[in-house]
């Protein structure tokens, strides 16, 4: 059966790095925030946006405007977003209170902080009723945040476990090369290079794009960080919005179209083919066990 071609547009809704109060330009400057707006109207592209949800009592109606005309599709992304905790049952259940406090209703997915989702993590979203889990990068990482995904699918899948599954909707991969479609990697290798790669190794058909606020203004933040992880980021920053449309105009052009992460979930679940991953397959980050379980 020939699967329709999906592409979920999401946004960490995180605190821009090297800030020492929460701060985040893209909900505080008007210019950006319009930019970013257009492009996504433009292209008829849904955007979906997974928030820390420590942002909402100092940023209260900034969150509230961008929530309400920009991202009308919510999920949560940790209340800490501490990568040394990522998803303990105690972070995701504050999340899912101050979410709950703040939009009046519970909140339905979920997205881990660097991708450092647990066994244990996953087994309480399954326990608490959410719909889906969005963190898996079907890749590989080998910083201090590293993981090892290369065994699991690169389409949605039910990670399951003795009688509970959850939805997992993973990250963009190329097939084959498992390199991650996102605008940080665009903005890193260039578009020219990277729509090569896209010619070569193609993307599955339903694909979730993932970004965050600071990748289309990181030269904007001086005092982000240092060293290679600030020249990294800095390649291409002055062009990024410039990159995204040039992602959703390539998607849009070889017939995907745009959902929210709610629609391709509700899609999921009526799949009765839907690949079934035992939870034991999935391989935590050196560490990660450990400290979710803190």
């Amino acid at each position: 059966m020939r699967v329709k071609r999906t592409a979920c547009i999401t946004l960490d809704l995180e605190a821009d790095p090297g800030t020492s109060d929460p701060q985040v330009l893209l909900l505080q400057d008007q210019r950006l925030l319009a930019r970013y707006r257009q492009i996504l109207e433009a292209h008829r592209a849904p955007l979906s946006a997974f928030l820390v949800t420590s942002l909402i009592h100092p940023l209260r109606a900034e969150v509230r405007s961008f929530c309400e005309h920009t991202a009308r599709d919510i999920h949560i992304h940790s209340h800490a977003h501490d990568p040394v905790a990522p998803c303990t049952p105690a972070d995701i259940a504050r999340a899912a209170s101050d979410f709950e406090s703040f939009f009046g209703r519970r909140p339905t997915g979920y997205r881990a902080p660097y991708g450092l989702i647990t066994r244990d993590g996953l087994r309480f979203l399954a326990r608490e009723g959410f719909t889906f889990d969005a963190s898996v990068f079907p890749s590989i990482r080998f910083d201090r945040y590293g993981y090892c995904n290369l065994g699991l699918p690169q389409v949605p899948f039910r990670f399951e476990e003795a009688g509970r599954s959850i939805l997992e909707l993973p990250f963009a991969t190329l097939r084959g090369a498992r390199l991650i479609f996102s605008i940080s990697y665009v903005k890193l290798l260039g578009w020219p290079l990277f729509r090569q790669l896209l010619g070569a190794f193609r993307l599955p058909p339903i694909v979730v794009i993932d970004a965050h606020p600071y990748d289309f203004y990181y030269h904007l933040l001086p005092g982000s960080s240092e060293g290679w992880k600030r020249a990294i980021h800095m390649r291409n920053a002055e062009r990024a919005f410039d990159l995204f449309e040039c992602m959703l105009r390539w998607l849009r052009d070889r017939g995907y179209e745009f959902a929210t992460m709610s629609e391709l979930a509700a899609s999921q679940h009526r799949d009765a083919e839907l690949a079934r991953v035992p939870l034991a397959k999935l391989r935590e980050s050196r560490g990660a066990a450990v400290r979710g379980k803190k």
